[in-house]
């Protein structure tokens, strides 16, 4: 993917031409620019750069650049887009998605600069200058971006629309004008062959034979013959087989052409993957076939067995980080299955990768098991089987969200009514299995009800099953311990776990106060006439237990 820049003579364009522009700073100084001249270090060749950088410095979002090359390589412009990567190397094929405005494109490119002290860290790509992409970027005002599974990054396009535009002309120009004298080169020599294949042969003397050396002597001349190379290259390129380019690197092993015909052969191997058999060479008159990704290999199921650590109540991002919730959350060995409360007061849950590298190939396989239900719920979503630890059995639907690789989970397409069977089994069974072979994973759920029923009761969902007495009475004895002995000096016990003092009005939100070991609404105000007995507060209406 990482392609050499390769040069057409400067010829092509005569004198230097120098263009370049540049936009007002940002609010956070990404500035962008964009050039097109003749560059020195690029043999003097045609050269226009694009980024979205900050002046001065070697901070960069974006940069990309084409240059007018005597090579396929004219059709491409070389994008480097900054974006999460988490811990994967360079050279990983991966897909950057481009989301907002309508836009909803996906582009395969590799992880470049992971090691980088210096420049961008993210994908890079070779893309072409017809691809949809180019009108989304001169169109929209702002775009995000994201590998699959990793944090989504934004794109601010207003303002720089004219450089992208201009960039992506000047591409244009420098491949119309330096595939056409060799388009032309190539018609000629077609033409050259079908005429000398129609023409008669003249009759050979009956005792003469063949002269050796002036044969081999005509053969190297017609392999230094640069027409003959260009059309060992084209015929190879036709091909497009590992094979034609070895036979091509044969008989050319040095010089430009050749260098290429190595990286065509690398990008075949890549594609195809190591180790692996390049397909046969189709007949020299047939159309080659569209070269397919090699399938991927169908994965174990694997399910690490239900975690250990407790449930919690705490705020959750929404929408790249543009906003946030309340909710209840457990973690099970790298996955975590987190509740929260929608306006229509039922209960939005998903599945996502809390730390990476515990539970092997999560996207992997959450892909398999979803391809691999029968079972379709609308357009996207596909049923899977929820089990409880009595052996209860539910279907549910699923679906991943492409920018943030998180499967919502929901009831037929719809988030949880509260007073659904599966919520009341969520709060009072001992495990929860959630599974898509090869993709299975199981969550602990001791004291679940306490952080289930913290977000109900937040949102103002009245659910039987979350009143205070009746699970006391269902509650197995316990020993007497004071709830402010578990949390150290400077914190209190608040919504089921120990909050910094200086943290609590944050933990709570806005809209919300501390009353005891729980977060109320503010409009939520003891009435002057009730009086509630001592250890007992007022709260939602009624005086419960001050726990």
């Amino acid at each position: 993917m990482l392609r050499r820049l390769v040069f057409l003579a400067a010829a092509l364009f005569g004198a230097v031409m120098v263009f370049s522009h540049t936009l007002q700073a940002a609010d956070d100084g990404l500035v962008w620019g964009f050039s097109a001249f003749n560059d020195p270090e690029n043999k003097g060749r045609m050269t226009a750069r694009l980024d979205l950088a900050i002046p001065e410095t070697d901070a960069a979002q974006m940069s990309g650049v084409c240059d007018a090359s005597p090579s396929t390589s004219v059709n491409f412009s070389y994008l480097v887009f900054a974006t999460d990567v988490g811990t994967l190397k360079d050279g990983t094929q991966v897909e950057l998605r481009f989301t907002g405005e309508g836009i909803d494109h996906v582009l395969s490119g590799v992880v470049s600069g992971a090691q980088a002290e210096v420049g961008i860290t993210g994908v890079s790509l070779d893309v072409e200058h017809d691809d949809p992409i180019w009108p989304a970027l001169t169109q929209k005002m702002a775009l995000k971006y994201a590998v699959p599974g990793y944090k989504a990054s934004s794109l601010t396009l207003a303002g720089g629309q004219d450089k992208i535009k201009a960039f992506i002309e000047a591409c244009r120009v420098y491949a119309a004008a330096v595939n056409k004298p060799i388009k032309g080169q190539a018609a000629a020599v077609g033409q050259a062959s079908q005429s000398a294949q129609a023409a008669p042969k003249a009759a050979e003397p009956a005792n003469s034979s063949p002269p050796a050396k002036t044969e081999k002597a005509a053969d190297k001349s017609a392999a230094a013959s640069d027409i003959s190379e260009k059309e060992a290259f084209e015929g190879a390129k036709e091909l497009g087989t590992t094979e034609a380019w070895e036979a091509f690197l044969k008989n050319f092993p040095t010089g430009f052409r050749a260098d290429l015909a190595r990286a065509y052969v690398r990008r075949i191997k890549q594609t195809q993957g190591a180790g692996q058999p390049a397909p046969a060479p189709a007949p020299a008159a047939a159309v080659p076939a569209p070269a397919q990704p090699a399938a991927k290999p169908r994965l174990q199921t694997v399910d690490l067995g239900p975690g250990t650590t407790p449930w919690r109540n705490g705020q959750i991002e929404l929408d790249e980080g543009n906003a946030r919730a309340y909710a209840a959350i457990v973690n099970s060995n790298g996955i975590e299955f987190v509740a929260r409360c929608d306006s229509s007061k039922r209960l939005s849950t998903l599945l996502r990768q809390q730390q990476r590298d515990i539970y092997p190939d999560f996207d992997g396989r959450i892909e398999q098991g979803l391809a691999a239900s029968n079972r379709k719920v609308g357009d996207s979503a596909k049923e899977i089987a929820l089990r409880f630890s009595s052996g209860k059995q539910y279907f549910v639907s699923a679906q991943v969200y492409g920018l943030t690789g998180e499967v919502e989970i929901a009831d037929v397409g719809q988030p949880f009514v509260p007073q659904s069977q599966i919520i009341e089994d969520m709060m009072s069974e001992q495990t929860m299995t959630i599974s898509a072979a090869p993709f299975s994973a199981t969550f602990q759920l001791k004291n679940s009800r306490g952080a289930i029923c913290s977000v109900l009761q937040r949102c103002g969902a009245k659910l039987s099953a979350c009143n205070r007495k009746a699970a006391k009475k269902k509650a197995a004895p316990r020993k007497t311990t004071t709830r402010k002995s578990r949390c150290g000096r400077g914190s209190v016990w608040l919504e089921g776990q120990c909050v910094a003092n200086a943290n609590v009005r944050s933990f709570c939100g806005p809209g919300y106060r501390r009353s005891g070991s729980r977060c109320i609404s503010q409009a939520a105000q003891q009435a002057p006439a009730q009086r509630c007995p001592p250890g007992m507060i007022w709260e939602l209406g009624g005086c419960t237990e001050d726990d």
